[in-house]
């Protein structure tokens, strides 16, 4: 059973030709080196020729609003950090730069701007540092939304499709990866969409929050979290709660500045990776960077939910294939039952679409057709590539989206501290009242994971 609770490689060919001047010698590294002789068998000193690399100006500007002596990067290793033998520099008071990037590596990688302590916003030093990613292809504007495109883009989905996603969460017309400086303090459109800039600002100010609550958090080994993995879960955590922002956002539209950051942050705040749960949330991201093992079709069930108060009372979910449905189709696709039941007062229901059985014969517009999720009906999803991430189709369009999730080997651990573990680490879909003694001292058997969405 199923508990539910890149690196890239790059080769880059280069070419060197090296002359010796005299037998027996030998030679590296990226010159031409030339000799000639001269009369009675001498020899003048070789005459290195320096190889040119071509190189082409890229562009970018950093905001959220422009900021000063941000470091910005090609980040050619992917570890979302500028690395000395990365091409970098620093922005000017414009939030701008231009970097010579090698032709053979533009529009390969993406760019990543870091705002530390000596950096600047509007003449302000940055007190949290920040960092932001251009998704690849994209290097123009890096900023907290571009940051939340290529999130989406790390969790599966292309270019194109993430620009629609976070367009949707964010409810703005532009693109997020658009400049939007020149709607900063003009408030929200007419048209009822948001503002970017705001948007933006309360954004960045969230991540820094985000920042300040996880730092202190330390692995399971005891090690203290790197920069690069912190990082990585602030970008997570805030592309987890986006759509709470937003809608925060919304509820207090009459408020600006200083008074809309407060009240926004007073809702979100809660949501928030605590200390305690940094361990799980690293070493789940560390996990989708290992490649996992090919897919290998097998029969299954996933508890999603589980809501237990007594033998009578309880609530759960959850999603099942027969080896059948675990095999690819035509298209590729994998077909997942999702089931749901309830018991009150010992009368037991039975539904698979929405959040109660009396929704069970809804309809949902697809955008063409009327469509219903009757029971027992499938939804298709795409088998999991290397990182662990896929792309799933829910009652015919009624949602479709990426997931990524890392799993871990829970045989022969007790179910009280697997879930007592889970409820530690912040995953409220599952309570069990009176846990232990529900769950006493029975195992998890041989070929159950711990998977964490």
């Amino acid at each position: 059973m199923t508990f539910e609770h890149k690196r890239l490689g790059q080769a880059l060919a280069a070419a060197a030709i090296f002359s010796l001047a005299a037998c027996g010698g030998g030679g590296g590294g990226g010159l031409t080196t030339a000799a000639t002789s001269a009369g009675g068998g001498g020899s003048t000193a070789p005459v290195v020729t320096p190889v040119v690399v071509a190189t082409t100006d890229v562009a970018t500007t950093v905001i959220d609003d422009p900021i000063e002596n941000a470091l910005v990067c090609v980040d050619e290793n992917l570890n979302h950090i500028c690395d000395a033998n990365e091409t970098q520099g620093r922005t000017d008071a414009n939030g701008k730069i231009v970097l010579k990037v090698p032709s053979i590596k533009v529009g390969k990688f993406p760019t990543v701007a870091v705002a530390g302590t000596d950096a600047k916003m509007n003449g302000k030093a940055i007190t949290v540092p920040l960092t932001f990613v251009a998704p690849v292809g994209n290097p123009g504007v890096v900023s907290p939304l571009s940051t939340f495109v290529h999130q989406e883009v790390v969790n599966g989905a292309t270019v194109a499709e993430a620009v629609a996603a976070i367009k949707t969460k964010l409810n703005i017309t532009g693109s997020p990866l658009d400049d939007y400086s020149a709607s900063i303090g003009k408030g929200a459109p007419a048209d009822g969409s948001n503002n970017p800039a705001d948007l933006a600002r309360v954004v960045a100010k969230t991540m820094q929050d985000q920042t300040e609550a996880a730092k202190t958090g330390t692995l399971t080994d005891g090690s203290v979290i790197t920069k690069a993995d912190l990082d990585k879960l602030v970008r997570q955590a805030i592309a987890e709660i986006l759509p709470t922002l937003v809608a925060a956002m919304a509820n207090n539209a009459g408020k600006t500045g200083d008074a809309l950051d407060a009240a926004v942050k007073a809702v979100v705040a809660p949501a928030l990776v605590t200390p305690a749960q940094v361990a799980v949330k690293v070493e789940v991201e560390k996990q989708k960077d290992v490649a996992l093992a090919a897919y290998v079709p097998a029969a299954g069930i996933t508890l999603g939910t589980l809501n237990y108060t007594d033998k009578n009372n309880w609530y759960t979910r959850h999603f099942s294939s027969t080896l059948a449905q675990a095999t690819p189709d035509a298209d590729g696709s994998l077909r997942v039952q999702d089931k749901r039941y309830r018991s009150n007062t010992g009368v037991v229901a039975a539904w698979n679409f929405s959040g109660d059985p009396s929704n069970e014969s809804q309809l949902h517009w697809t955008g063409s057709a009327w469509a219903a999720c009757g029971l027992n009906f499938e939804f298709k999803t795409t088998v999991r590539d290397a990182q662990g991430n896929n792309k799933f189709d829910y009652c015919n369009g009624a949602t479709v989206g990426n997931g990524a999730n890392a799993s871990f080997d829970i045989f022969d651990k007790t179910l009280l501290e697997v879930y007592q573990k889970a409820r530690a680490d912040g995953f409220t879909n599952l309570f069990i009242n009176n846990e232990a003694t529900a769950l006493g001292a029975a195992k998890f058997p041989a070929g159950s994971l711990l998977r964490i969405n």
